[in-house]
């Protein structure tokens, strides 16, 4: 859910050589909602509101993910 994150992924995806992939690797937070990527900060450090922010940030991302993934899909999300 971080830079480094995503650059460990895409190093295995380097080394692995695949070829033909269909799937993407990006950040999670790129299904903000915004126009802007966010970071989910990781809040073991930061006490229990940290951990508020980055549960809603996930359950955000999750409902964004899905609604871009699967368009075609009606059924309301809560």
């Amino acid at each position: 859910m971080d830079s480094s994150n995503l650059e460990n992924l895409r190093r295995f995806q380097t080394r692995w050589k695949v070829k033909d992939a269909k799937a993407q690797v990006r950040m999670f937070g790129d299904f903000s909602g915004s126009r802007r990527s966010e970071v989910v900060e990781d809040p073991y450090y930061s006490g229990v509101n940290a951990f508020e922010t980055a549960f809603e940030q996930c359950r955000r991302f999750s409902l964004n993910f899905l609604r871009e993934t699967f368009p075609d899909i009606t059924e309301p999300v809560s």
